[in-house]
């Protein structure tokens, strides 16, 4: 193991203190947080989570590696998250492609399931197969880890003892049908979540065909609410007749999650029409949270049948009754107490990374799109654009400060013909931004480049799902692509004239581009399925 590795295992990446100093303020805090998480539930604090701390993300997007403490580590756009029997928190790195896990008593984390590499979830030993872009995670009542493997549209279970990953339902195919007959020969369509029932059923929220399915004892599915169509009806009726939406195709994001409570009651994030539903055990639906097909951001204090939420993404439900909800476009976290009263209790809905140490509250957020409970009523939030996982608990909790960045290897041009240098990346895997010296910038799987005969210079940056190009000045831009994974803009107007700015397009690991002798730029856009042609002077 070289000096670097141990560094970084052992947590010395604290700035502004001297290495020992630097130790014993990690133990402290280590210390806090772990006090917090593991307290056992029947101590558990009789107020209410309200002070917000990061336990996990270094806030680059990106991969360096497992065994890090929790905020040394990057993580890239982290989308939810559950504590596991073992008291520890397993959340999906979506666009690393993984299940990890924060080990709270060690301050680490590491990867559970996956190897990160792009795959379609077959089965084997857990480290060794291949995910693409897992939504959702939670456990069964044998303690075996149930994953909504979205992209793959499967849903995989992983057995402790084994080490094995093993299908549950799906087979791949994105479509709709199976139903009444074995789950692992149904079709599904991203599934983003999975729970399960006291019975031992799991309850599966198939998004893109605006459903949930059961999957029964004997492993059979069926479809228990939503008709298929995309839409907002059915309240104070069988869940089986009512309508959902949520986000469909190659631009969708990840939506409609479930939770369910002890009382088998399942809460529903109905994403598109911006409400929270719930599926009481009569089988009839009915609003929650939110006003229906109105997104906003208002009714804090008063019913939440009477508030306004903006694309909720993940729900979840404490103990006590209390609901939690990821309300993403408003950057923030809303609460529903047992009496039905919704409040703000993370994020002042200004999109932004602030406030560690303080009320939930006044902090800012980054369209969080995941939030799990604690066994002691701590809330774990999944900030997902700042690529950090974060925590609300009773007492204030001191995050520390900043880590530092990692060293940069870079291999100097000699000139020597046959001779091999760092041309461009830092051979760390991520996105530390734009304008960027190109021996600074984090690239993610490059997968192709291209010296085009106008001269400039671009390159394919694979799992950043963008083109991005050398300038003169030697510093990386963006020419298409965004933050997100996608397929156009939200109103896809770039399939027709005059187009859409590059900027706006989301991509989905494009593969080759070429330039054509007018200067405009084709880009093969590999999961889109599409050809993409880019003007760069417009």
């Amino acid at each position: 193991m070289n000096q670097f590795a141990v560094k970084r295992r052992t947590g010395l990446s604290i700035v502004g203190h001297s290495s020992r100093g630097r130790r014993a303020l990690r133990v402290c805090l280590l210390a806090a947080v772990a006090a917090v998480i593991l307290a056992p539930a029947q101590t558990a604090p009789a107020g209410e989570p309200r002070y917000i701390s990061t336990f996990a993300g270094s806030g680059v997007a990106g991969f360096n590696g497992d065994g890090l403490p929790g905020r040394s580590t990057a993580l890239y756009l982290p989308q939810d998250g559950t504590f596991g029997p073992d008291g520890h928190f397993y959340f999906l790195d979506w666009n690393n492609h993984r299940v990890r896990r924060f080990i709270v008593s060690e301050d680490i984390v590491e990867a559970v399931v996956a190897t990160g590499e792009l795959g379609d979830a077959q089965d084997g030993p857990a480290t060794a197969i291949r995910l693409n872009h897992p939504t959702g995670v939670c456990f069964d009542k044998q303690g075996r880890m149930l994953i909504a493997a979205w992209h793959n549209s499967k849903v995989k279970r992983l057995d402790f003892a084994t080490g094995l990953v093993t299908n549950v339902a799906g087979t791949g195919a994105r479509a709709y049908g199976g139903d009444d007959g074995p789950a692992n020969a149904a079709r599904i369509d991203l599934p983003s979540s999975v729970v399960e029932d006291s019975l031992g059923n799991l309850c599966i929220s198939d998004q893109a065909n605006f459903r949930l399915r059961r999957v029964d004892a004997n492993g059979n599915i069926a479809t228990f609410c939503g008709s298929g169509v995309a839409g907002f009806s059915g309240d104070e009726g069988l869940a089986s007749a009512a309508t959902l939406r949520s986000p469909v195709g190659q631009a969708a994001a990840p939506a409609g999650r479930i939770a369910i409570d002890s009382q088998d009651r399942i809460y529903i994030a109905d994403t598109g029409n911006h409400v929270v539903r719930r599926i009481d055990t009569d089988g009839m639906i009915r609003t929650f949270a939110g006003t229906g097909g109105q997104a906003g951001y208002s009714g804090d204090g008063g019913p939440a049948t009477a508030a306004k939420l903006n694309t909720p993404s993940d729900v979840a439900v404490a103990a006590d009754g209390t609901v939690y909800i990821a309300d993403t476009m408003n950057n923030a976290v809303r609460k529903v107490a047992p009496d039905g009263t919704i409040t703000t209790i993370a994020g002042s809905g200004i999109q932004g990374f602030t406030g560690d140490g303080g009320l939930g509250k006044d902090a800012r957020l980054n369209r969080p799109y995941g939030v799990a409970i604690g066994p002691n009523g701590v809330v774990a939030i999944a900030d997902t654009f700042n690529h950090r996982l974060r925590l609300l608990t009773e007492a204030p909790v001191q995050s520390g400060p900043p880590v530092e960045d990692p060293e940069i290897d870079i291999v100097a041009c000699t000139g020597e013909v046959g001779s091999i240098c760092t041309y461009a990346g830092t051979g760390l895997p991520g996105f530390n931004g734009d304008g960027k010296d190109r021996q600074r910038t984090y690239l993610y799987w490059p997968f192709d480049m291209e010296f085009t005969p106008s001269g400039r210079v671009y390159v394919l940056d694979w799992n950043n799902h963008r083109v991005r190009q050398v300038m003169p000045n030697q510093e990386f831009v963006t020419v298409m692509g965004t933050e997100f994974v996608g397929d156009g803009p939200g109103n896809l107007s770039d399939q027709s004239a005059p187009g859409a700015p590059g900027l706006t397009i989301n991509l989905n690991h494009p593969t080759d581009l070429q330039e054509f002798p007018s200067g405009e730029l084709l880009v093969i856009n590999w999961h889109n399925h599409k050809f993409r042609q880019l003007d760069p002077q417009t």
